[in-house]
């Protein structure tokens, strides 16, 4: 039973990852906090707990949406 619950936490760890790549994608095209700031908040947040499960595409998928995030707010604030 425990090792079925370490997979499904595996597996969604690589899901979050990739609904943080899609955020920073909408926080690039529409530029809106909400998108930015759950972008790096949830790439970040997969980003290290999957370092520390050992999950490196999941790590891999949340530091991509967090620089995505990234990217998103610095394109709003470019008039600025």
């Amino acid at each position: 039973m425990k090792i079925n619950q370490e997979n499904n936490i595996l597996k969604n760890l690589s899901g979050y990852g990739k609904l943080s790549v899609i955020l920073g994608i909408i926080s690039i095209i529409s530029i809106q906090t909400v998108f930015i700031t759950t972008a790096i908040i949830v790439g970040l947040l997969t980003f290290f707990y999957s370092r520390k499960t050992g999950n490196k595409s999941a790590a891999k998928w949340g530091i991509a949406g967090a620089i995505l995030g990234l990217i998103g707010l610095l394109w709003g604030l470019a008039p600025i």
